[in-house]
Formats: C-alpha cells, sequence, structure tokens
C-alpha cells in the first residue's frame, strides 16, 4: 500500500532538528524512514546538511551556553553597583535572546520546508504519454471507467471497475427506516475523462458520460422514482406501471413508465433521444410526449420535437465519436470532455462543419490527426492543453 507522503514542513522540522543533533528516537525512526524513500530525499539533506553557511549559524546557535552566558552578562552589567537609569532588566534581554535564537531556527526551519515543497516532483499524469507519431510534443490516452460515489452519509469512494462494484457500496450503508431513506440521496459522479455504468435499486440501468453525475435516493418511494442528473446520461428503465420514473434535469422534467432514452444537458439545452416505449418532457410552459425516433429539445422552456439521428446521438454509448455536419467547436467540446482536455480555440473555426467518425478509444493523436486532415487546422498539445489555430 502506498504510503501518504510526510508534509513538507514537518520534513524541515526534522532537517533542522538532525542538523542540531536534537531528533528524539521517534523522530529519528520518521527522519531515516524519510532518507531511505528515495535518493532524492536523501540530496535534499546532503545540500543543507553540506551548506558552509547554514553550518556556521547551526553551529553558532548551538555552541551558546545560554545560562552562562546570562550570567556573566549579569555580572558585567550589574557588579555591586545598581542598574543606572534605562538599563533594560537582564530578565527581558535574556528573553529576547531567546527569541532570537528561536525565531532563528524557526526561520531556517520555514526556508527548509519551502525548498523541500519547491523540490518536490510533481505526480506524473499517467493519462499522458510519449506521441509515437511524432506530430506532438505528447499523447493523451483514452478516458476510462472512473467515478466518484457519494453516500448519503457524506462517504465518498473513488471508483474504478464496472457496475457490481457500486451495489457492494451501497448495500452496506445502515439505511435506517425505509420512508426516512427517500429523503437521502446519494451521487455518482463521473469526472471528465470517465465514463460509468451502474443499476439503480428498481433494476433500471444508468450510463453515464464524462464530466456527469445523477442524484438517486437511497430508497425510491411507493409514488415514484425520482432522479436528478447533470451531463449526458442513458437509461434503460424498469418498467413499474404504477411507479414512473422522473428524471429532473435543467429545471425541465422527464416522465416515463419503462423505456430506453439518452439525455444530453450539457449546453444549458435539454436534449431527450428516446429508442423504446415513450416519455412525457416537460417545462413550466409545455409539455410533449416523444415516440421512439424522435429527439426533444427543451431550450428555454420551449420543447421542439424533430427525428433523432440515432447513432450520432448514441454514439458516446457505444464507444464511437460520430459527427454528421457538427460544428467544430461542438465536436472540440466533446473531445476535450473524454480526454479531459483545456482547450483554446481561434474563434474562426468554431462554425467549420465536419463530418466523420472514429473510435472513442484511441489515443488523442488519432483524433487529432483525423480533425487536422479534415480541416487544415494546426494543433499544438503540451500536456493536456490543446491550442487550436488557422
Amino acid at each position: 500500500m502506498k504510503k501518504n507522503p510526510i508534509d513538507p514542513f514537518i520534513i524541515s522540522d526534522l532537517i533542522a532538528k538532525a542538523l542540531l543533533g536534537d531528533l528524539t528516537t521517534a523522530e529519528k525512526n520518521q527522519f531515516n524512514e524519510w532518507l531511505q524513500e528515495s535518493e532524492h530525499n536523501r540530496q535534499i539533506f546532503r545540500t543543507y546538511e553540506n551548506e558552509e553557511s547554514l553550518q556556521k549559524d547551526l553551529h553558532f546557535y548551538s555552541a551558546i551556553d545560554m545560562d552562562t552566558s546570562w550570567s556573566k552578562m549579569q555580572n558585567r552589567i550589574t557588579g555591586r553597583n545598581p542598574l543606572p537609569q534605562n538599563t533594560i532588566p537582564i530578565t527581558t534581554l535574556k528573553s529576547r535572546w531567546n527569541y532570537i535564537k528561536i525565531a532563528s531556527i524557526a526561520a531556517l526551519m520555514f526556508l527548509i520546508g519551502f525548498a523541500v515543497f519547491l523540490s518536490i516532483p510533481p505526480e506524473k499524469d499517467p493519462g499522458i504519454m510519449k506521441d509515437l507519431t511524432g506530430q506532438f510534443k505528447n499523447d493523451v490516452v483514452p478516458g476510462k471507467n472512473q467515478a466518484t460515489l457519494i453516500l448519503s452519509n457524506g462517504t465518498e469512494i473513488e471508483l474504478q471497475k464496472q457496475t457490481d462494484e457500486i451495489e457492494h457500496y451501497l448495500a452496506q450503508i445502515d439505511q435506517g427506516e425505509e420512508v426516512a431513506a427517500t429523503n437521502l440521496y446519494n451521487i455518482l459522479r463521473v469526472p471528465k475523462g470517465g465514463t460509468y455504468q451502474m443499476t439503480l435499486l428498481d433494476g433500471t440501468k444508468v450510463w453515464l458520460n464524462s464530466g456527469s453525475e445523477i442524484r438517486f435516493p437511497v430508497h425510491f418511494r411507493a409514488s415514484n422514482r425520482m432522479v436528478h442528473m447533470k451531463g449526458e446520461v442513458y437509461f434503460e428503465v424498469a418498467e413499474r406501471v404504477n411507479q414512473p420514473f422522473i428524471v429532473h434535469v435543467n429545471q425541465s422534467m422527464i416522465e416515463v413508465l419503462g423505456t430506453h432514452f439518452n439525455v444530453n444537458s450539457y449546453n444549458n439545452k435539454v436534449l431527450t433521444t428516446l429508442l423504446e416505449g415513450s416519455v412525457k418532457l416537460s417545462t413550466t410552459d409545455a409539455s410533449v410526449i416523444l415516440k421512439p425516433g424522435e429527439l426533444g429539445n427543451i431550450d428555454q422552456r420551449r420543447i421542439a420535437v424533430e427525428k433523432a439521428d440515432l447513432r450520432k446521438m448514441m454514439a458516446w454509448k457505444n464507444g464511437e465519436f460520430y459527427f454528421k455536419g457538427d460544428p467544430f467547436f461542438d465536436i472540440i467540446t466533446q473531445v476535450a470532455l473524454w480526454y479531459d482536455l483545456d482547450v483554446q480555440m481561434d474563434p474562426a473555426l468554431k462554425e467549420t462543419r465536419i463530418t466523420g467518425s472514429i473510435n472513442r478509444n484511441v489515443n488523442l493523436s488519432e483524433m487529432l490527426s483525423m480533425l487536422k486532415y479534415i480541416t487544415k487546422s494546426n494543433f499544438h498539445l503540451e500536456g493536456r492543453k490543446l491550442t487550436i489555430t488557422r
């Protein structure tokens, strides 16, 4: 099991005490353990151990016999004569010298701690790799199964595996009375560069795209099954005639009994694509019932219905990017979510229309090579920062 790193300023305290010879037995063990962790740590200590000016200061402070010095100073100042007017009492002088010593060592500890902090190398991003195509400074691996489950009691659990893992954690919670638990919610949150699939307690299956989340009760009410979502989620709802399934998203509501549908709410709109069954879309101003193969577009409380391009709307769940006359900006938004990128784009390129498809599980370099060929744009990738120019 990987150990948590020691705080840099605790390390600085140990280094300063080691140089002064003031380590306790427990501190010696902790300090030696830190030294043994890496050559990098040992080099940090050698740097301060061999610093001539630092050693002079440390020897100066450690060589002072404070009690003898104060006694000699007191005899010199007081002798048998009373203290002259305006003479500072020796207790005050002594406390000031103690303060200077303590402050100097504290400053030393701070400087070492700050330097140690700066010298700790940043954690390597496992998603960044060498670009084998030779076109970019580096490559980025595609997204993967990952999510955070936030239980109703506030406990956060990082998930990497699929489906069964989450039911295991949900089963461990002491849910209490079922009625009370309908007011308690769990949250499944998927970051950029992630995707995740789970099964709710009623048997409904949900797939979450990158940058999405779903909030669901510990127990569904007897009258309905209500969830809240952000981002993009695909639902396969378990049929329960007397317990409708309700999705709240962006101040609108989707009501179903048993059906398969996808909801995309990334860009302030709510795009609902129906594959099977029927759903009812509602806002404060309108309501519409969708048929299979239709797309409902909720924009500012208005609802428009059109024929859905099922391949395009379901591409993310089926493991592909699929574009059909889409704006370059919309495509890059999808790419940035899946590869967890920070993108800067020339505004003149945003409305360029693109058609094409590619597997979602390829490295970023393959995706950018395709877009470069189609758009004739320039792509500069450094780490996870992508700059696109004409």
